[in-house]
């Protein structure tokens, strides 16, 4: 990254823009719903300019949080696979006379 053999990717919507006197589009409004880290990207002037570190804490979720994740889950797991069986149908035949 700090080689900048890496660039980064934006993904959005435009919501509002306007084009300048320059006839660049001037991006007034974005709704971004993805950064992505890629090895190229369209412009070459998405770079990295500057990085910093962060505890592993802030980062990663704990012991207990991912054990509750799992425990949830296996529990939704469960109760698709009790919803997700077959049912029996049965027919019977009325005699009317």
């Amino acid at each position: 990254m700090k080689a900048n053999t890496v660039a980064l990717s934006f993904g959005y919507m435009t919501v509002k823009s306007k084009v300048a006197s320059d006839g660049i589009n001037d991006l007034l409004e974005l709704d971004l719903f993805t950064v992505t880290v890629t090895p190229s990207s369209a412009n070459a002037d998405t770079r990295f300019l500057g990085l910093k570190s962060a505890p592993a804490e802030l980062i990663l979720p704990s012991e207990a949080k991912i054990q509750a994740k799992a425990a949830e889950l296996k529990r939704a797991a469960e109760f698709k696979e009790k919803r997700a069986r077959p049912i029996q149908v049965a027919t019977f035949e009325v005699d009317d006379g």
